[in-house]
């Protein structure tokens, strides 16, 4: 293997970790795979979307032959892909609870508080979940 390939490899081994940086803020595969079993707001298959793109990201580069220099692009259209399974699950957790959720803009507000702008989460899934659940518990009492 050539000096631009173990680079390449690098490159796509830090990308490929920082999905679930991006998403659980951990690479704990264990911790996100408890997870997975076990979410209350996050659909299986959300999570398991996450994870393997995690795993599946050099692959998919390496297969395309892509130049590491498009490797950021590639990687925020697969990210921004997540987007959509996220809030609809966000949305779907949001109306079986009868927890506000509004849309203006780019912007996700649940229970008046931003949550997502564009494709940034101000909380990680982790976090995000713990703060959905506390909400309906808190409409409960």
């Amino acid at each position: 293997m050539g000096v631009k390939e173990k680079i390449k490899d690098s490159i796509l081994d830090a990308f490929s970790k920082q999905y679930l940086r991006d998403f659980f803020a951990s690479t704990d595969e264990k911790k996100i795979e408890d997870f997975m079993k076990n979410s209350k707001v996050f659909d299986i298959g959300t999570i398991f979307f996450i994870a393997q793109l995690s795993t599946r990201f050099k692959d998919l580069i390496k297969n395309r032959n892509m130049a590491s220099y498009l490797i950021p692009t590639a990687y925020d259209m697969f990210k921004d892909s997540v987007f959509e399974s996220i809030i609809d699950d966000l949305k779907d957790y949001c109306e079986f609870n009868n927890i506000s959720f509004e849309t203006e803009e780019e912007t996700i507000l649940i229970n008046g508080e931003p949550i997502i702008v564009g494709h940034h989460l101000f909380y990680d899934l982790f976090s995000l979940e713990e703060h959905l659940l506390n909400l309906t518990k808190n409409r409960v009492k």
